[in-house]
């Protein structure tokens, strides 16, 4: 009940390269299932206007627009824009949360909705600080996908005339935000990855809390009393039948059965007499988890829409 109150937006930045345009229509239909959702990139895709893509200005950059590592680590030279468009619009106001997600995502809304209970909840047992934190600006990291609350993004247009500027003219670091200055990866890259996690570690003044891993897989992330959060990402880079559209579809399978286990010792039975007996915990760990990485195909994203986030029954 909790979770069917949030109000969602998911958004995406994306250069709609070929792939992304041919993942579009699945990604979307994932989206639309968010309270509201956009698009968002420097020209729309295979050049037709759609009511849900927006179209930001972003700064040419040394490596030509055509290349295909145009932007490569720099995905903020695109979100910078976004988020100027999205705050100054006030396009967020009505949502409690906001999800950052990618195009090689699989994203179910409504298991990231059930996953922020689920964080909340977590945080409620943790020590003292991080059960109040749960009443102040959140960010919560599953892999490369971020998840604002509205405390947060308040606080982000409150300190926008200083948060988004970015670096301009010739520089190397042309379109990234200067607070990134002297921090790690400056000025040749300036990944999402790197960036929001630098937000809330001294940059944004009020304090931010975080939690999560900002790395896909990571399944270690607990509160200081080791209460263990959730899984927020599944990585396709640790798929046991590797990362082919065939071998992802097994994955997904695999999901599908895992979400009917009631804990990890049914795990443990299942793949026991199998070659994945040693893989039980990372499959468990596929169990409620909102968001996949590197989605290969269409038809992966297509197949965990349909089992792992079907349409409610009629």
């Amino acid at each position: 009940e909790e979770a069917a109150k949030i109000r969602l937006f998911c958004f995406a930045w994306t250069p709609f390269r070929p792939g992304d345009e041919a993942v579009l229509a699945e990604v979307t239909k994932q989206y639309s299932k968010c309270d509201g959702h956009a698009f968002f990139s420097d020209r729309y895709p295979q050049g037709e206007e759609r009511e849900d893509v927006i179209v930001v200005k972003v700064p040419e950059q040394r490596v030509p627009r055509s290349d295909g590592l145009w932007l490569y680590h720099r995905n903020m030279v695109g979100l910078m824009p976004t988020w100027e468009h999205m705050l100054r619009k006030k396009l967020l106001e009505d949502y409690d949360w906001v999800i950052n997600s990618e195009l090689d995502h699989f994203l179910s809304p409504s298991r990231a909705r059930l996953t922020i209970v689920s964080y909340l909840r977590t945080l409620r047992k943790g020590m003292s600080n991080e059960q109040n934190s749960i009443h102040g600006p959140l960010m919560l990291m599953w892999g490369n996908a971020f998840v604002f609350n509205k405390r947060m993004i308040s606080m982000m247009r409150e300190q926008w005339k200083f948060l988004g500027v970015t670096e301009s003219g010739k520089s190397i670091g042309v379109g990234c935000p200067q607070f990134m200055r002297g921090r790690q990866e400056w000025p040749e890259h300036c990944s999402q990855d790197i960036v929001y996690p630098s937000l809330v570690a001294g940059i944004m003044r009020g304090g931010v809390n975080a939690y999560g891993r900002p790395g896909c897989g990571q399944a270690d992330a607990t509160t200081r009393n080791n209460i263990r959060f959730q899984l927020g990402c599944w990585e396709m880079q640790h798929n046991p039948y590797g990362m082919s559209e065939e071998g992802e579809l097994e994955a997904i399978t695999e999901f599908a059965h895992v979400q009917k286990m009631k804990d990890a010792d049914d795990a443990v039975k299942r793949y026991s007499e199998t070659d994945q007996a040693d893989n039980h915990k990372l499959w468990y760990s596929a169990k409620n988890v909102p968001v996949i990485h590197h989605i290969v195909s269409a038809e992966v994203h297509r197949v965990a829409r349909e089992l792992l986030d079907p349409e409610p029954q009629k």
